[in-house]
């Protein structure tokens, strides 16, 4: 169920603060995102709050002190109420290497994170590439790490952060739950009347 989001555009973080929710399995990406990161350690000061559990847990968190991030990265484990991290964070990024819809990433944009995701699956649906969010059209690792520095551009950038938090909140409104009980109801008053 979509949450409400921020009320206004909020100033970036600093360190700028990335986050990711979601479940912690292979095709979630999360090791992609890790490697991306681990790319702009040196030019970007950075803190990622991974929010999930799953099975790939322990090979993330070995994989975090592999690249020197332990002291960036903190994994927090199954969390029943995710608001809080989406609200302090400035950029998020859904690195899923296949994906259907993604919620997690409605609910993010809702509460005003600049995102980055992959273009995969029902995504593009959500996201349209430098007005809402970002995509990596070519889902690897690098294309990832590219993306993530066009988002970080626009967070240190406040016009360009507040349009397209703006055109993210109208987005996430399309897929609020108000606005999908009213599209059903539509839909169903059609079928009745053909009847």
């Amino acid at each position: 169920m979509l949450n409400s989001g921020r009320a206004s555009v909020k100033k970036p973080s600093d360190p700028l603060s990335v986050a990711y929710v979601g479940r912690l399995i292979f095709t979630k990406g999360v090791d992609r995102l890790l490697d991306a990161l681990a790319g702009l350690k040196e030019e970007t000061d950075f803190v990622l709050e991974i929010t999930g559990d799953g099975t790939e847990r322990t090979r993330l968190e070995e994989q975090t002190k592999r690249l020197g991030l332990e002291d960036r990265v903190t994994l927090r484990g199954l969390q029943t109420n995710v608001t809080p991290f989406l609200q302090k964070a400035d950029i998020f990024v859904y690195p899923s290497k296949t994906e259907v819809f993604g919620l997690a990433l409605v609910e993010a944009m809702a509460h005003g994170c600049i995102c980055v995701a992959n273009a995969v699956g029902g995504i593009p649906e959500i996201l349209c590439d430098g007005v809402n969010g970002f995509l990596n059209t070519d889902n690897s690792t690098e294309g990832l790490r590219k993306t993530i520095i066009k988002a970080v551009q626009t967070v240190q950038n406040e016009e360009k952060r507040e349009k397209m938090i703006c055109e993210a909140f109208k987005n996430a409104e399309r897929f609020s739950v108000e606005h999908t009980a009213l599209q059903f109801d539509s839909v169903m008053r059609e079928l009745r009347n053909d009847d």
